[in-house]
């Protein structure tokens, strides 16, 4: 019982000694630890000057993005102010995929196809109509179906067009006794 009791003192006083406040006055080590030499340790005043003598950090977020702002809120807002500019058209009413394609009229040297909002409103549209509450405009008409180019932002800002493609159901267009479907 004598020998934790003992180990208990010895690791109290080497613990004791550790947090003496002059390293200097520290003589003796651990069992298999190498003694530091003496001229290492700085005071706290040296360091305390050496931090107020450094240039402190200045942030300058000319040219940054805020990375606490969402570029979605900005985008919203663009777009808010750019359709308020303009009279909307009344196939901006919906989203664009809740528009279906009834029928197209190609052929011609400017097609048409007929679209039908979810309320069975039927609008026809040409290329370069709008069409969807985000604006797309229709930038292709052909026997089996429209494309529409909508602009996206991505997260730095820049714009880019997406191709959402509206087609004519496939038992309409497979039909041989209508004649819909195959080339002229």
């Amino acid at each position: 019982m004598i020998a934790p009791k003992r180990y208990a003192l010895a690791l109290t006083c080497w613990l004791a000694s550790a947090c003496a406040s002059d390293p200097g006055s520290v003589t003796a080590a651990a069992p298999g630890a190498s003694a530091a030499p003496q001229g290492e340790h700085k005071p706290l005043e040296d360091k305390a000057a050496a931090k107020a003598a450094a240039p402190a950090f200045a942030y300058r977020a000319a040219g940054r993005r805020d990375p606490f702002r969402s570029y979605l809120l900005d985008a919203m807002a663009r777009r808010q102010a750019e359709r308020s500019q303009r009279q909307l058209e009344e196939t901006e009413s919906y989203e664009l995929s809740q528009y279906h394609l009834t029928a197209v009229l190609t052929g011609t040297s400017q097609p048409k196809a007929m679209i039908e909002d979810p309320t069975g409103k039927a609008f026809v549209v040409r290329i370069g109509s709008r069409v969807g509450r985000a604006g797309g405009r229709v930038s292709r008409i052909d026997s089996t179906g429209l494309v529409v180019l909508e602009e996206t932002l991505d997260p730095q800002g820049q714009r880019s067009q997406v191709p959402i493609s509206l087609k004519l159901p496939a038992e309409e267009t497979d039909d041989p006794a209508l004649g819909l479907g195959a080339p002229l």
